[in-house]
């Protein structure tokens, strides 16, 4: 199992739509081989300006031979703004991260003439919008961007397949997307990423939990990894839902019963399910930088059952899935924290010296 964890550790959490950031590198084995030199001629040679017969030029035709010499080097310094020149479509399905060999990925810096900008500045197809009625509904919300006093239209729900990927009774699938069939949205799977479904039953509604983050997923709260959306700023994300198909399923992860109770579970790739944990205390949880399932005290867990001492089973994210907190810490849930907030454990998610609390 050392093995199989180191093998599959470091896996990028930090997403873009359906691209993983994450930079490693290569051996030099698996390097191509170099080009050989072209032996071009002189530019004299092969582009004689001295008599050049435009009459021959029809509009709209290009002497090719001209063109291919007169098109000048790209310079990055002319795009000021740093935006990228095609757009990026925000489809929401988002793809496995990759795993990458070695204990941490290395950080390889940019060529000094390429400008990467970020994620409030990228192109995107998320419309701008001042309200929900001038989005797509009952698939899209208008929400805030976190880039500035910016709005654009986004997913109001979690991706599904069909009405089995939703909340039996609250929500169906529509489009694609789980949608609340009443005021109640049930779970999180109605709300948009980012948010949870906090309240009483029959009253719950969607919160706004996208706390800011730094691109590294020690900057979220265990359970969580920082996300990035071409014209969002970054912001934590619940991994865990409830789901019935792979489909439903977020960054790659995968649609099984870990805790035992008979439904499934959105979670990462890793050696470990219900009834696999030799500590009577531990369960499958996910660790928050790998984004990997093994054993653990902060494991998902089934309520009949509960944690380990010390723990207790509760429903961190709004998710409908149930994970073992400390009972000593002063929260255990999101829902415990004002708008815009997370609950933290000491030491689990960010810096080890971190107070744990809403932050």
């Amino acid at each position: 199992m050392t093995m199989l964890r180191f093998a599959m550790k470091a896996r990028a959490a930090f997403v873009l739509g359906s691209v993983v950031w994450a930079s490693g590198c290569p051996s030099p084995s698996s390097l191509p081989d170099a080009e050989p030199p072209i032996d071009r001629p002189p530019v004299d040679v092969v582009r004689d300006t001295t008599a050049t017969d435009t009459s021959a030029v029809t509009d709209g035709a290009m002497d090719v031979d001209d063109a291919s010499m007169d098109v000048a080097p790209v310079d990055a310094t002319s795009n000021p703004d740093g935006a990228m020149d095609t757009s990026v479509a925000d489809t929401g399905v988002l793809d496995a991260p990759s795993a990458i060999d070695g204990d941490l990925p290395e950080i390889i810096a940019p060529p000094s003439d390429v400008t990467r900008p970020g994620f409030c500045d990228m192109s995107t197809t998320m419309r701008a919008c001042t309200m929900d009625a001038e989005c797509d509904r009952p698939i899209e919300r208008c929400l805030p961007t976190g880039c500035g006093s910016t709005m654009r239209c986004q997913r109001a729900g979690r991706r599904c397949r069909d009405n089995a990927d939703c909340l039996a009774g609250s929500q169906t699938c529509t489009r694609g997307v789980c949608v609340a069939t009443g005021t109640d949205c049930g779970d999180s799977r109605a709300c948009p990423e980012g948010y949870g479904c906090e309240g009483s039953a029959g009253a719950r509604a969607c919160v706004n939990r996208r706390r800011n983050c730094d691109g590294t997923t020690v900057s979220c709260p265990f359970g969580g990894v920082c996300q990035g959306v071409p014209g969002l700023a970054p912001y934590c994300a619940g991994v865990t839902s409830r789901c019935a198909s792979d489909d439903g399923c977020l960054l790659g992860s995968s649609c099984r019963d870990v805790d035992g109770d008979g439904a499934r579970e959105c979670v990462p790739s890793g050696p470990c399910g219900a009834g696999m944990c030799a500590s009577s205390g531990d369960r499958c949880q996910i660790l928050p930088v790998e984004y990997f399932l093994e054993c653990g005290p902060r494991g998902i867990c089934n309520p009949t059952l509960g944690c380990g001492a010390g723990y207790e089973c509760v429903d961190v994210w709004s998710s409908g899935v149930f994970e073992c907190r400390p009972t000593a810490e002063p929260c255990r849930t999101n829902a415990a924290c004002p708008a815009g907030q997370l609950c933290f454990e000491a030491g689990g998610g960010g810096a080890p010296a971190s107070p744990a609390g809403c932050r």
